[in-house]
């Protein structure tokens, strides 16, 4: 699964098996970096470590695989009008470990160069504070699309 504007390394596919060679792991993401970053957006890789880490994350800006097996398991991809990733990863989560595959994407900066930095990452961090305090997804996406 993978946004729109995030493109894959040639050697995406290889990544992809490389990590699920290890039996516990369901799924994963990728390494990622901004096409174009500004110096406020660099550092999203050391960002791609801490949000699995941390919280067990990994966005669809960063492109994300899962064994078919277990996707079927937990129901699929959650249908949710915003947040499905943080869904998806907490399903995830309980069938067994997440990774960061041994490739980079590279995915466009276009959102933050129009609202401005730190205020996308103001949005998103009141929209992910909201989710885990069991805000509605509806509600979700109106604090998400507010201008």
């Amino acid at each position: 699964m993978l946004h729109a504007d995030t493109w894959v390394p040639p050697d995406f596919v290889a990544a992809v098996h490389r990590s699920l060679g290890e039996a516990d792991v369901v799924g994963g993401g990728f390494w990622k970096v901004f096409r174009r970053p500004t110096l406020l957006l660099r550092g999203s890789r050391m960002k791609c470590w801490l949000r699995l880490k941390a919280g067990g994350l990994v966005l669809g800006d960063q492109g994300i695989f899962v064994r078919r097996e277990v996707l079927e398991r937990i129901g699929g991809v959650p249908d949710l009008v915003i947040m499905e990733e943080f869904e998806l990863c907490r399903r995830l989560r309980g069938a067994g470990r997440l990774v960061l595959a041994p490739a980079t994407v590279v995915t466009s900066e276009r959102r933050f160069r129009q609202l401005g930095v730190l205020r996308t990452y103001a949005r998103m961090w009141r929209v992910s504070l909201a989710y885990h305090a069991g805000v509605a997804p509806d509600e979700l996406k109106r604090i998400y699309e507010r201008r």
